[in-house]
């Protein structure tokens, strides 16, 4: 029997986790109107130690690339990691607090390119939103928030070689074996990335409306 594409199938075998990902007050709070300077560098610091629990594993920037188990490997999550940091000294912030001293870790063997495709899918996906929020971040009225928009903006011009990235996965992915390791990679990431996000959520207390 025909398999589906590999990148068919980890949109399919991702896709709650990707819902529930957005869905967080965190990270669907960064465009809506009423965010604030606070609650948008909390977003970054978390993604920044999401950023941190994948890159971890992999080896040093200054290793080769061209290597046959780095090559799902991307320079530019480095360089995307960096600009979170250059955002939040913008914002004035150098790091939170780690919620209840949790520290994001991504079990993935850097050995395996299976789980690294499968990494890269959820890391090189990210830029897809970029777009998006860095428009409506642009938008906002602080002038704080408009000064720290770097990764977003980066992401979002690194966003549009996602079909070319598909294709390739297609390519390379094409055993059941392969693809049920990029999918269990994948779905490693998108975890890590939720629980922190969740860590990070604070509840809200509902406002009610009082008559005077």
């Amino acid at each position: 029997m025909r398999l589906q594409p590999a990148s068919l199938q980890l949109r399919e075998r991702t896709d709650d986790l990707h819902r529930r990902l957005d869905s967080t007050s965190i990270l669907a709070g960064i465009v809506e109107p009423g965010l604030t300077v606070k609650d948008y560098a909390l977003a970054l610091d978390g993604m920044a130690r999401s950023w941190d629990a994948c890159l971890a594993p992999l080896p040093p920037f200054e290793a080769d690339f061209a290597h046959a188990d780095s090559a799902w490997v991307d320079p530019d999550w480095y360089a995307l990691r960096s600009l979170l940091n250059e955002d939040l000294k913008s914002l004035g912030k150098t790091c939170f607090a780690s919620p209840n001293g949790y520290v994001p870790k991504l079990e993935i063997d850097p050995g395996d390119r299976d789980q690294l495709a499968g990494m890269a899918y959820v890391l090189n996906g990210s830029r897809l939103g970029a777009s998006l929020i860095y428009r409506k971040l642009l938008e906002h009225a602080d002038p704080a928030i408009h000064h720290a928009t770097r990764h977003f903006a980066a992401a979002a011009s690194l966003g549009q070689n996602w079909r070319a990235f598909k294709q390739r996965l297609d390519e390379e992915l094409v055993t059941a074996s392969e693809i049920e390791s990029a999918c269990l990679a994948a779905a490693m990431t998108y975890q890590v990335w939720l629980d922190m996000m969740v860590r990070l959520e604070v509840p809200r207390v509902p406002q009610l409306n009082v008559p005077a």
